[in-house]
């Protein structure tokens, strides 16, 4: 009987370890459920997924920037344009409104070519807008220097 009992007993003991610590493994996997939850409530992930968040604004800032400086080297072009048919309409009276037209359709594509560069210059406007205030003064300034660089060219 004494052999029963310390046998019952022995198993109980043993029973009772497994369920504590199954009770304690099941509260570490809570444990381990509610902070993974509230790293992802508190986003924590965040600042991996705005790295890459950042190199597609990054991209799309360049490729606004180059939209400006290609738009700006078509408007040179026409401009230039513009003042070689104007030189050549005030050099030779006789031709006069042959000239003139000609003139007159290069002033048609200069204005064209200005609106473009207007449509370029306000698209990156607009995404500088769209920044986080932070970044906004920064690519704000990065633009001007384009633009300025590009009005002494």
């Amino acid at each position: 009987m004494i052999i029963q009992v310390t046998t019952v007993s022995a198993l109980a003991t043993a029973i009772g370890i497994a369920i504590n610590n199954y009770r304690r493994q099941r509260q570490s996997r809570r444990r381990e459920q509610i902070l993974i939850q509230g790293l992802h409530r508190a986003n924590i992930a965040q600042p991996v997924r705005n790295r890459h968040l950042v190199s597609v604004r990054q991209s799309e800032m360049e490729g606004l920037l180059e939209n400006v400086r290609t738009a700006a080297d078509v408007l040179l072009v026409a401009l230039d344009a513009e003042k070689q048919a104007w030189a050549k309409a005030c050099a030779a009276p006789a031709n006069a409104p042959l000239l003139f037209e000609e003139w007159s359709a290069s002033r048609r594509a200069d204005e064209q070519e200005h609106e473009a560069y207007n449509l370029a210059v306000q698209e990156y406007r607009e995404f500088v807008q769209s920044l986080a205030p932070p970044l906004r003064a920064q690519a704000a300034k990065r633009g001007d220097v384009v633009m300025i660089c590009l009005a002494n060219s």
